[in-house]
């Protein structure tokens, strides 16, 4: 995968093509496919990262540290909505066999006895790693998918969550659409086959106060001792807010069983950021003001009190909040500087990658610990 990616970069870009060699990433296999995870704010793949800048996707290898415009077309200026880097979007998922991505739209039909009518358009596409050529894998119009929230690819299948638009028909006859709120679906496509599957609701949509029907939203978080973990938040009452005048929003966990195609409800707190160890899951406790790292079964109680929004763990180390938490002698080293605000997302070659929006750095172990040292 490593060489096919970099070969439609090296057409297109100029990259050279790293081949095999003893690199490790957080990359992770499962039975006869590969892990791969992606949001807005998240999205690495072999050795690199995507990112989306200007409405273009762009790809950056870790070994050059180059970016480059995610399409192979000839010629191609990428600026017209025919440049594959154009119509990926922000997160698309690349897999072996090309970049997929959500094509989705939704409007109001107007009928002939003078009724309106929501409508809702959505597909799966891949564009070719080899000639950028597109093709659809499946269409469905029982919901829109919240691509943005996370894209799993999980043993060759893509999981998302998705969206009715809760359409609402005001007094004059208008239909008006939210991209928060609505049924709130689990969803799957197997890329083997091509089969769409929406497997319901992941919370009973009818036992929502109002408030919450148009202000509520699942999203995957990531894999978990082989489940997928979503998270499912709803505002209850807009006129309650908290001591920061914001909203009260209710979080809950669920469990989706690849095995039994069954969604539960579980007991779990919501995890920091994105889950993407499987078999680790970290959380705050917010009753003892520390950080909860479950692995394997195995708990550990961290005096650590973080904000765990860009939270990740990686090469036995806790990264957040301008600060990192070796787990192997348990000591705390501060990122100061001007990195101070960068969030690490992997672990590559011996380099911790660090990002903020499309900067990208990386540091050896001994460079992580000269910020420590950094006024």
């Amino acid at each position: 995968m490593k060489r096919k990616i970099m070969c439609l970069i090296t057409a297109l870009m100029l990259m050279s093509v790293c081949s095999c060699g003893s690199k490790k990433n957080n990359k992770q296999t499962v039975k006869n496919g590969e892990i791969n995870y992606s949001t807005i704010l998240y999205n690495t793949h072999d050795g690199g990262r995507i990112f989306c800048t200007d409405g273009v996707a762009r790809y950056q290898s870790y070994d050059t540290m180059e970016w480059a415009v995610l399409c192979a077309r000839p010629n191609c200026t990428h600026s017209t909505g025919e440049c594959p880097a154009k119509i990926v979007g922000d997160c698309p998922l690349v897999s072996d066999e090309g970049v997929y991505f959500f094509i989705y739209s939704d409007g109001v039909n107007e009928l002939n006895n003078g009724k309106r009518e929501h409508y809702m358009k959505s597909k799966l596409c891949r564009i070719s790693l080899d000639s950028s050529e597109m093709e659809e894998i499946v269409s469905f119009t029982d919901c829109v998918p919240h691509d943005y929230e996370g894209v799993l690819l999980y043993d060759n299948k893509i999981y998302f969550t998705a969206t009715d638009l809760n359409p609402t028909e005001d007094e004059y006859g208008y239909i008006w659409t939210k991209n928060q709120g609505g049924n709130q679906y689990f969803c799957c496509i197997d890329l083997k086959t091509g089969k769409y599957t929406n497997y319901g609701c992941v919370y009973d949509f009818d036992k929502l106060s109002e408030d919450a029907k148009n202000a509520n939203i699942a999203s995957i978080k990531g894999v978990y001792n082989s489940k997928i973990y979503i998270q499912y938040q709803y505002v209850d009452n807009k006129n309650i807010l908290d001591e920061n005048g914001i909203n009260v929003i209710t979080n809950l966990m669920f469990e989706f069983d690849p095995e039994t195609n069954q969604i539960t409800p579980v007991d779990m707190p919501k995890p920091m950021n994105f889950l993407v160890n499987d078999g680790v899951y970290i959380y705050y406790d917010e009753e003892k003001h520390k950080t909860i790292i479950l692995e394997n079964d195995k708990k550990r109680e961290l005096d650590i009190d973080w904000n765990l929004n860009t939270a990740l763990l990686f090469n036995n180390k806790l990264f957040g909040d301008g600060e990192w938490y070796d787990l192997n002698d348990m000591s705390v080293h501060k990122i100061s500087g001007k990195y101070k605000s960068f969030w690490v997302t992997d672990y590559y070659d011996g380099y911790y990658i660090f990002v903020l929006g499309n900067q990208t750095v990386k540091f050896t172990e001994e460079e992580l610990l000269e910020l420590d040292k950094e006024e």
